[in-house]
């Protein structure tokens, strides 16, 4: 029970009170000290007893008012330290909540590749044709030091984001410079999940991957080392808007980007390109389908006509498949099946382009895998000219630990006469064959 000081002062009145009381019964009869009665020098004597007590009790009472309220200030002091503490935390609690929601992935790859039909040890630059980061020959590269960052969307946290940020050869290779060292941004989008329609509609908006294929840059997506021949026909990634949304098995992607091959971030003319694509997935299996088309920059792939040099854009549209399936829980395959349309007008003829890619990754064991790519491009059947081109592609992977993959493959392109590097030239620029023989091995670490 805490005593508060107007207490204590009432308590110390009554107790002055009887004291004085006391004394004036006991002093009532003045006498002289030899006649003073026994019983009269007995209740003096307790009187003064009481009065010695009842000044302790003072002293004791300042003692416990004292403590009492330094006890009082200690516990508003603790209870403001504990409300500051609480703001802490809760801003403490807020960081470490988004920083558990944001997912990182992250990879160093580095690769060999050694071309057959080189010569030597000289001028092993670019002789290797449609490997897209595996130009050179008879070289060791670091292919990716990539960073990915992911915020995901649902319906408790409806704002998120996501960026891919690589170093390397890819780099280099995408940015046209630079080396180790070169640093590209190949994705860099905000997302809102907006709570419309049957699951609701994400919205991403800035940099994004592309809606179609079935290969892609970062190298845990793909089974082989290599990309495709489709792949060269496919961009990578867009400057836009892209909204899509779930309808049970099914999913809608829709949006504009700024072009429909280069990956533009400042877009110069008027025109923008429409992307979409439809996919249905089932438990083993799925299809979907992806297009794209707008105005490009430049003039037409593959189109050499004096009549177009002056034009700076063009009509092109490409039409996607994609099915995937996993037959048995060891064997995944996929066919994906591209038509381009380049329509340069201007008087230049039509430029259609057919490509097809079947694909298959057998597992071995729970470390141990078989991959396996045949790709075949035919340029405007039309034409009298043969400009076909055909590879296969063999993979080998090998999960040495939790972190380390090591793969090897072999690939064998051929077709287009004069394309690839003839054997025994000492320069790149000196084509003369209608095939080339590729190794390759490659060792990643994720972390």
């Amino acid at each position: 029970m805490m005593l508060s000081k107007p207490l204590v002062t009432t308590i110390r009145s009554a107790q002055a009170t009887v004291i004085a009381l006391a004394l004036v019964v006991a002093t009532g009869h003045p006498t002289a000290a030899a006649d003073v009665d026994p019983a009269v020098k007995e209740l003096q004597q307790a009187v003064l007893d009481l009065k010695q007590k009842v000044e302790q009790q003072d002293v004791e009472l300042e003692r416990q008012a004292f403590r009492l309220q330094s006890a009082e200030e200690a516990r508003v002091i603790a209870e403001a330290n504990a409300a500051a503490r609480s703001e802490d935390a809760t801003a403490g609690s807020g960081l470490s909540g988004f920083l558990e929601a944001i997912e990182i992935d992250s990879w160093i790859n580095v690769n060999y590749a050694y071309n057959s039909r080189g010569n030597g040890n000289n001028h092993q630059i670019g002789q290797n044709s449609n490997t897209a980061f595996h130009q050179d020959s008879n070289t060791v590269q670091v292919d990716q030091i990539w960073f990915q960052f992911d915020k995901p969307v649902n319906n408790e946290s409806r704002a998120g984001f996501h960026t891919d940020i690589a170093f390397g050869e890819t780099a280099r290779s995408d940015i046209g410079f630079g080396g180790n060292d070169a640093v590209t941004v190949y994705t860099a989008y905000v997302s809102y999940l907006a709570p419309l329609g049957y699951s609701g509609i994400q919205f991403d908006a800035g940099e994004v991957w592309t809606l179609l294929g079935a290969e892609a840059i970062p190298v845990g997506d793909n089974w082989n080392i290599t990309r495709g021949l489709v792949w060269n026909l496919q961009p990578t990634s867009h400057t836009g808007v892209i909204a899509s949304t779930l309808i049970g098995p099914v999913s809608l992607s829709a949006g504009f980007v700024n072009a429909v091959l280069s990956d533009t971030a400042i877009d110069s003319d008027r025109n923008k390109a429409l992307t979409g694509r439809i996919a249905y997935e089932a438990e083993a299996w799925s299809i979907a389908g992806a297009m794209i088309w707008g105005s490009q920059q430049g003039p037409p792939i593959s189109i050499e006509h004096p009549e177009n040099e002056d034009r700076n854009e063009f009509d092109l549209a490409i039409f996607d498949l994609l099915i995937k399936g996993d037959p048995t829980p060891e064997l995944s395959v996929y066919f994906n099946f591209d038509y381009v349309w380049a329509h340069p007008d201007h008087g230049v003829p039509n430029r259609n382009t057919y490509g097809a890619s079947v694909a298959a990754r057998f597992a071995v064991s729970e470390v141990t895998g078989l991959a396996a790519r045949f790709d075949v491009v035919v340029v405007d059947p039309s034409n009298s000219g043969s400009e076909d081109e055909y590879a296969i592609t063999t993979t080998i992977d090998r999960q040495l630990t939790d972190e380390l993959t090591l793969r090897g493959e072999m690939r064998f392109d051929w077709g287009i006469d004069g394309k690839y590097k003839k054997a025994g030239t000492p320069y790149s620029a000196d084509r003369g064959s209608n095939h080339q023989n590729l190794f390759l091995i490659e060792a990643i670490y994720s972390f």
